[in-house]
């Protein structure tokens, strides 16, 4: 897919072409596989139903547009994580979480990474200890807690090759841009 141009900004533009290369294109893959069923782009056919406001099917999940779901992930994904006002590398690490997991989980693993009372709440006090911890060690403990709740899931077993892949190549792609925040050329 090629890279799609928001104009909202140019961190969200990016860590979206890189969303969109994880994700793919349509997947229908069983449910015991996959809870999400019918996916284009990474995005669901319930999320989808959400953002429309009415049921979907799965051939209206099938022809979502680029442009479309990047309203999606911009609105529901990268705004509550404050990806244009944090550490970039933070803000990729949250942004693909969240894409994955229940705001709820991320906000739970979140805590347990930085040492938070565990609420599953991303609120003042979370995001002030988080804000407050060193990017690239937040970034390293988000990613060992991503795994451990990904290792939790039931459908550990359909994605136990994939799923590591991603949470190292995103670690690694945020720990880049951390050290590329600090070290302005």
């Amino acid at each position: 897919m090629g890279r799609i141009m928001t104009g909202r900004s140019a961190r969200f533009d990016a860590a979206l072409a890189r969303v969109f290369g994880h994700e793919g294109g349509f997947s229908d893959r069983p449910l015991s596989a996959d809870p999400g069923g019918a996916t284009m782009m990474g995005i669901t056919r319930a999320t989808l139903a959400r953002w429309r406001g009415r049921p979907v099917t799965k051939d209206e999940v099938r022809a979502l547009t680029a442009s479309e779901a990047a309203d999606i992930y911009f609105e529901n994904y990268w705004k509550p994580v404050r990806g244009d006002d944090i550490d970039p590398g933070l803000a990729y690490t949250l942004f693909d979480f969240r894409i994955n997991t229940s705001p709820r989980g991320v906000a739970k693993a979140v805590q347990r990474a930085i040492g938070a009372r565990v609420d599953g709440i991303m609120g003042p006090q979370t995001w002030g200890l988080l804000l407050d911890t060193p990017p690239d060690l937040a970034i390293r403990r988000i990613a060992v807690e991503r795994l451990a709740h990904m290792r939790r899931l039931p459908n550990w077993w359909a994605n136990r090759n994939g799923w590591p892949r991603r949470v190292h190549e995103v670690q690694e792609h945020s720990l880049d841009l951390t050290r590329g925040a600090r070290c302005p050329a």
